[in-house]
């Protein structure tokens, strides 16, 4: 059972941590810049004012990234991933649908990176979406925008020289 207080508690963080996402979405994103900060051997976080942070792994066959942020950033998003030592990216991997986690997709993806989320994330993407603490609405995104690689449930899966948990019962889309 919800307590007072839990509820309380639980939209003060919620307007906390929006702020800086209804900020973002309104302030001009031109004079934002990437810090990089590595974390290990070709990994990287990628910290910006205006978002959560971006992991990046980089490797001879390309640069992977945790969540995109904002479109506009793209330019330099990937000027970051290149001063980090990575090269095009090859996969985008979105740990949910916020449009601060999956705004960066269509570039990457128009680009022709593989864009891989839970089959929830894809299909928050395909309808219009309301986000009640920000009081906005998302529509659909673009199809480059959306995830073409998808699971349902976690295993573990390789990539590189690691295994890691993701996916099962993948289903794999192609943009149209």
């Amino acid at each position: 059972m919800l307590t007072k207080t839990t509820m309380l508690g639980s939209a003060a963080a919620a307007l906390i941590f929006s702020a800086p996402l209804a900020l973002a979405q309104d302030q001009d994103l031109s004079a934002v810049q990437f810090r990089t900060q590595q974390v290990g051997n070709g990994l990287y976080m990628l910290i910006s004012d205006v978002a959560g942070n971006i992991a990046l792994s980089t490797g001879p066959d390309g640069s992977v990234l945790v969540d995109s942020q904002f479109a506009p950033l793209n330019e330099k998003l990937r000027a970051a991933v290149r001063a980090a030592g990575g090269t095009d990216v090859k996969y985008v991997i979105n740990t949910h649908w916020h449009f601060d986690h999956t705004g960066g997709n269509e570039p990457l993806g128009s680009a022709g990176a593989v864009i891989i989320a839970h089959d929830n994330v894809l299909t928050r993407m395909s309808t219009e979406q309301f986000l009640a603490a920000m009081n906005r609405r998302e529509p659909p995104a673009p199809n480059a925008a959306r995830p073409v690689d998808t699971w349902r449930t976690h295993t573990r899966t390789a990539t590189r020289s690691c295994t890691s948990p993701m996916r099962t019962s993948s289903t794999r889309a192609t943009r149209t």
